[in-house]
């Protein structure tokens, strides 16, 4: 027989975080340690006994009377940034059956103003368990599995929305390892795709601009908003027709030069989050026999408009890498491209719940390791025995607790019962069975002789968790 516990601690079934934002039906609750310096926020415990169960949820409600808007966004791991999970209208919002994640609200009145903003993190803290109890005469084998979401990661919180005006200052660099730099366009590309900026045109391609022959290679070439200075690859006072005029050309405008000069089009960046990650930078190479890679990547934002307390800097940077740029690439598809992540975000902390497993029983038993997943209890007595595994969780102010109770018989020492063993005539056939009335087999000793009186023991076989019997059969002379 088997029996299922789950004892979830709910310590706290409402708890109301800078009185805005709650959690419900939850087990327990720890604060985050970031380590970017940034205020800490709660991290919500529920237990449960799927793996894949997704129990948590959260609720945020508007700081005074009257209806707000309220947008969800979900931690992305992948580019260090806030992602729309949903949106709502009331005087309160609630997004459920929530993954382990981070999850900020960010609530506006009816003028779109940003009024409140909270961050949570919330940790399904589920554990599956099995339990089996075999009984092997007088000891009982214990056998447990235990399979735990006991681990949970958050990451140093991304910025809030911060949104990129005509006061932004934006700077894009590139550094690359290239024969014929003049053959390559450079873009920025926003997160999702759109827009493409194009940075620098490449020559030869669509009457953007001459086919020219420039010096290897880029440092530090740089686009952006603070400077009207013209780039042209192939002019050697502009471009890269010296060693050194591929390091730190931060320019505005690109083509040739005077009226026919044409600025960088940074207006389509307007409205755009900053912070959003999946910012990216593509190269194109229209032109072939030429080879390289780019080496590193930046993408600076200053001067953002932002909400919720977030950056008005934001930065991009790869770090030293080693990307190829494709040649005979002239296409979105075909153009090498490279996401560019945040900096400083740091990598991820880990935390780690305290497991405990122990076996118990009733009537108490002497079990060798309780708690170990797979032990014994020895020497028992003849009688019926609850096994009990259970499992605890711990992290914070959460205890998940589960346990498993198997019932089991034991019954040893049994004296076989043959029956009514007849007298047998000499000569007569054997009158000891193979097996007894309660189905215990083994092996009789001595061979029987039929042709006088003798005893005999019976030895059970390994396992039958029984006792050795005598027993006495009388041979008698046949009468004439």
């Amino acid at each position: 027989m088997k029996k299922f516990f789950l004892t979830g601690f709910f310590l706290l079934l409402i708890a109301q975080v800078n009185a805005q934002i709650i959690a419900t039906g939850y087990s327990g609750m720890a604060m985050t340690s970031y380590t970017n310096g940034a205020d800490n926020d709660p991290i919500y415990m529920w237990c449960g006994t799927d793996l894949n169960n997704n129990a948590a949820n959260l609720t945020a409600f508007a700081p005074s009377a009257g209806s707000f808007s309220f947008r969800w966004y979900y931690h992305n791991e992948g580019t260090s940034s806030w992602n729309l999970h949903s949106s709502d209208t009331g005087s309160s919002s609630t997004i459920s059956n929530l993954p382990s994640d981070g999850y900020r609200v960010e609530i506006r009145n009816s003028s779109n103003v940003v009024v409140a903003c909270y961050t949570a993190w919330v940790w399904n803290m589920n554990t599956e368990i099995t339990a089996d109890v075999n009984p092997v005469c007088d000891t009982a084998e214990l056998t447990a599995t235990v399979s735990t979401n006991s681990s949970f990661t958050y990451y140093n919180p991304p910025p809030s929305e911060s949104i990129i005006t005509s006061n932004t200052q934006i700077i894009v660099c590139f550094s690359a390892v290239h024969t014929y730099v003049s053959d390559l366009a450079f873009y920025l590309v926003a997160p999702g795709g759109f827009p493409t900026l194009l940075l620098s045109p490449n020559p030869g391609v669509n009457g953007q601009g001459p086919v020219c022959n420039s010096n290897n290679d880029v440092n530090g070439l740089c686009f952006s908003t603070l400077s009207n200075n013209n780039f042209d690859p192939c002019l050697p006072e502009t471009g890269c027709g010296a060693a050194t005029n591929c390091t730190s050309n931060y320019t505005g405008l690109y083509g040739t030069y005077g009226p026919a000069a044409t600025s960088i089009e940074w207006s389509q960046l307007y409205g755009i989050n900053a912070a959003q990650g999946g910012w990216a930078v593509q190269i194109y190479d229209c032109i072939g026999a030429d080879v390289g890679y780019l080496s590193n990547a930046s993408i600076s934002f200053a001067n953002l408009q932002t909400v919720c307390g977030g950056s008005s800097n934001i930065s991009y940077n790869s770090g030293p890498i080693v990307s190829t740029i494709n040649d005979m690439s002239c296409s979105p598809i075909t153009a090498s491209i490279f996401e560019v992540p945040m900096v400083n975000q740091g990598p991820g902390i880990t935390i780690d719940a305290i497991v405990t497993t122990f076996w118990s029983s009733n009537p108490l038993t002497s079990i060798t390791d309780p708690t170990a997943l797979s032990t014994t209890a020895d020497n028992l007595s003849n009688g019926t025995y609850d096994f009990t595994f259970t499992t605890n969780v711990l992290y914070g102010s959460a205890i998940c607790s589960q346990s498993i109770t198997e019932t089991i018989s034991i019954n040893v020492n049994t004296v076989p019962d043959f029956g009514q063993i007849d007298d047998i005539c000499a000569g007569g056939a054997s009158p000891l069975p193979a097996i007894s009335n309660e189905g215990i087999t083994g092996t009789w000793s001595p061979s029987f002789d039929n042709t006088q009186t003798g005893t005999y023991t019976f030895t059970p076989d390994a396992g039958q968790c029984a006792l050795e019997t005598t027993i006495t059969v009388n041979v008698e002379d046949e009468t004439v």
